[in-house]
């Protein structure tokens, strides 16, 4: 902040403690306008409303400032994906080479270009839109794994990591997610929910122009290899093309499979104005080099993989097994055969031997036995967490079961007015998996359930007060009515809680004291005037009651405002849940405490504390937790009880990837296998 800000910001902070102290004095001298205290009141009231704005209007950050610390952000979050999607080892990174042609009234870009060189490419590019995909690929997997979602991680990791001033920040999306709508409104959403920006602060972003969406997975909207016009990648890709920068195209990345997007352009519905690069699959000199890097580089490893190594690039032509060749010519593939032949046995010993490799590749059966062996592998190096005390078997029951129920969403279906994503498990919106109506029925239920303890606790206090039993009853049955009525018939049970999130971090920055610092102030003298105009009316003792109820009932509200706002990103898909859940039990003790400090002050009896109690448990009843709650009740036999643990151990091992709030199979190509392997077609 300049120093016009900051002398402004204590003008007006001197301002504030003056009124305070004008108004706690004119108190205590009995000058209170007494014919009218109303007045007197909301006068007061404006006059701080009014300085709290002049406060906030210093706190407006600057669009470049918001764009600096997002890209920060991006970088730090990237930086830990781009390590999960090339198997945690930085420097056996394969340097992917591409072709490039333009398409439309676009600035001719290299015609080839390597992803060492990513960023350097793609800022000479004008406009900057950019189709990533693989190219034509004879076999069941197409140009599945030939790296465009390393391609495009890279590419957001790269730029944002040397942003200059001006450039804008590269947002990656998972285009199964896209809500339907604008590119722009899309945007809004994610730098909301995801990257914890304030609503205006997103629209200042947006509005600058200093925010550029990179979209994966176009190709994993719809079902089938071929798109079309009805298609939900069609409807993405008109959205794209209407996306617009002033009289330009805006920037943007997409990353499709070759075969997709191929349908797509004969039919005429594509990206506008772009430059499209196709990967290359990875060369037999740069497969051989990956796996000396990565597991031959030790004496033993040596022995081991060498027979592979001189089958994928031999000395002499004798030894050369292009079968071999062709399995391996992606790093898809390649991750899955360095996690399958380097599992070891409890005593340490090997399971397999790689030599085995090249039976299976002339066989044509090496893909299949890689798919098969992967999640066992994987979850064999799982030291701690569910993985470790569950079987194989059980594990792969539970992963089979959810990527059934993420084949089952790629016919676009839709349940509550949402169409259900194919590739992301979130972790509050995963309750469809029960059942369209089951989870919302037992959230329900649990509501009811959560009324009868409140209506047990107030029987129970009533009773140890020496009511006697029909008093307990009639108490019991007064209050249960209708907190029951309420739950049932909640108007705010909506089909799609959100989490609650309570951010304390922002406290630890200069701009979260500044609005914290407001927001105490406001709240300590608009209850100080609460409770003296309560006083003039009815008396101290009423008076000093209602200004402990006004000052719970504001700070909540202005708490509410505060804490939700600028956060720490979502990094952990488990965080939404877990902070929904703080936020309903802080909320509930602040509240209980308030509701009975107030049942004291004004001499009532402790059933204070049991309606404090009881409503507190009957308002959580529609948040995003207990929807969580009602699900993992419902799939008692399909899902672990410890279900979030469960998900990022299978991310920890490699199972799993993490985008945002969700997680999604490492590969697509891992979802299918398992929904097939439990009887289900993928594009059925």
């Amino acid at each position: 902040m300049n120093a016009g800000g900051r002398w402004t910001r204590a003008a007006a902070g001197a301002a504030v403690g003056a009124v305070l102290v004008w108004l706690v004095v004119v108190a205590l001298r009995g000058g209170w306008d007494t014919a009218d205290p109303m007045a007197s009141v909301l006068g007061g009231a404006a006059a701080l409303v009014a300085l709290l704005l002049a406060l906030r209007s210093n706190a407006v950050p600057e669009p470049e400032q918001l764009a600096c610390e997002l890209a920060r952000q991006v970088v730090r979050i990237e930086q830990v994906h781009f390590s999960e999607l090339i198997g945690g080892d930085l420097s056996c990174l394969i340097d992917l080479e591409f072709t490039a042609s333009a398409h439309g009234h676009v600035a001719a870009p290299p015609s080839a270009g390597r992803l060492e060189t990513i960023s350097d490419f793609y800022r000479q590019l004008s406009p900057g839109r950019l189709v990533i995909t693989g190219t034509a690929h004879v076999g069941l997997s197409q140009d599945a794994g030939t790296g465009k979602s390393v391609t495009a991680v890279a590419l957001v990791l790269r730029l944002a990591g040397s942003r200059q001033a001006g450039e804008a920040v590269p947002l990656r999306l998972s285009a199964p997610s896209w809500p339907g709508g604008s590119i722009t409104a899309w945007l809004r959403t994610e730098l909301a929910d995801v990257w914890r920006l304030r609503p205006g602060d997103a629209d200042l972003l947006l509005q600058a122009h200093l925010v550029v969406p990179v979209i994966d997975g176009l190709d994993e909207m719809d079902p089938g290899p071929t798109l079309g016009h009805a298609s939900r990648a069609a409807a993405l890709l008109t959205e794209i093309n209407a996306f617009q920068r002033g009289t330009e195209r805006a920037p943007v990345v997409l990353a499709c499979r070759w075969p997709q997007y191929e349908s797509l352009t004969l039919q005429d519905v594509h990206a506008r104005t772009v430059t499209r690069i196709q990967l290359a699959q990875v060369t037999a000199e740069g497969a051989r080099a990956y796996l000396e890097h990565r597991v031959a580089d030790s004496a033993i490893g040596q022995e081991r993989w060498q027979p592979v190594l001189d089958a994928l690039f031999p000395r002499s032509a004798s030894t050369a097994v292009p079968e071999l060749q062709r399995a391996l010519d992606t790093p898809w593939r390649l991750a899955l055969a360095v996690r399958v032949y380097q599992e070891r046995t409890p005593a340490g010993e090997y399971c397999r031997s790689p030599r085995d490799l090249l039976a299976l590749a002339t066989s044509g059966s090496i893909y299949e036995h890689l798919l098969e062996r992967y999640i066992p592998a994987s979850l064999a190096s799982a030291s701690r967490g569910p993985l470790h005390r569950m079987t194989p078997d059980r594990a792969q029951h539970h992963l089979a079961y959810l990527a059934c129920y993420l084949h089952g969403n790629s016919t676009r279906r839709a349940v509550a007015g949402r169409v259900m994503s194919s590739t992301d498990l979130v972790l509050h919106e995963l309750w469809p998996a029960a059942g369209p109506r089951r989870a919302p029925y037992a959230q329900k239920v649990l509501g009811v359930a959560m009324s009868l303890v409140g209506a047990a606790t107030t029987a129970v206090l009533e009773r140890l007060t020496g009511h006697s039993w029909k008093e307990v009853l009639l108490a019991a049955l007064i209050f249960a009515c209708p907190v029951f009525a309420v739950v049932v018939s909640f108007p705010w049970f909506g089909a799609w809680p959100s989490p609650r999130r309570i951010n304390v971090r922002q406290i630890r920055t200069r701009r979260g004291r500044a609005d914290l610092t407001g927001v105490l102030i406001v709240t300590i003298l608009l209850t100080t005037l609460a409770g003296i105009f309560s006083g003039f009316i009815s008396g101290l003792q009423l008076g000093l009651l209602i200004g402990v109820s006004a000052a719970t009932g504001i700070t909540g509200e202005l708490g509410g405002w505060l804490l939700v706002q600028n956060g720490e990103p979502v990094t952990d898909p488990r965080d939404p849940v877990r902070a929904d859940t703080t936020s309903l039990v802080i909320t509930a003790v602040v509240f209980t405490g308030a509701c009975t400090a107030a049942g004291a002050l004004g001499g009532w009896s402790p059933q204070w504390l049991s309606v404090s109690v009881a409503f507190s448990l009957a308002f959580a009843a529609p948040a995003a937790s207990v929807r969580y709650l009602a699900l993992l009740l419902c799939t008692r036999r399909d899902l672990p009880w410890r279900l979030s643990s469960f998900l990022h151990t299978c991310h920890e091992v490699g199972i799993l990837r993490s985008a945002g709030h969700a997680y999604q199979f490492r590969h697509r190509e891992l979802q299918d296998h398992l929904a097939i392997r439990a009887g289900l077609s993928p594009h059925s």
